[in-house]
């Protein structure tokens, strides 16, 4: 791989990636004044064939969430060692999601606990 851009914050990120049109973008989500959670769901808006992936220091539930709704192809937490992350792109570039070890099994656990909230809901009386 190739680097061929680096941005210091998320409009840029985003102006980047239009000019340049990458195969990938690794985004971080700590940016301002436009975060990268804001910054993936413009590209991957206007241009969805770029592959997204979150690299952060954050494992906020809320940001992970955000970034699968946004398009984020993966969420990968900082730290992680150079043959992981080497690893982990090539996973990538073959199509497969990349997530840090344990953040799959919070999706899960978020998206179980939308289905019992919402059968519920729709399967309470009303009143």
């Amino acid at each position: 791989m190739d680097v061929v851009g680096q941005a210091a914050d998320g409009v840029e990120a985003i102006e980047l990636t239009r000019r340049l049109e990458p195969e990938l973008v690794l985004m971080d989500v700590g940016m301002s004044p436009c975060n990268g959670l804001e910054a993936t769901r413009v590209i991957k808006t206007e241009l969805p064939d770029v592959k997204v992936i979150i690299v952060t220091v954050s494992e906020d539930d809320q940001d992970l969430f955000e970034a699968v709704k946004s398009g984020a192809e993966g969420y990968l937490l900082k730290g992680m060692s150079e043959e992981e992350l080497s690893s982990t792109l090539e996973k990538i570039s073959a199509g497969e999601p990349a997530l840090s070890p344990g953040l799959a099994a919070r999706i899960l656990d978020e998206f179980a606990r939308m289905a019992r909230e919402g059968t519920g809901k729709s399967a309470g009386p009303e009143g």
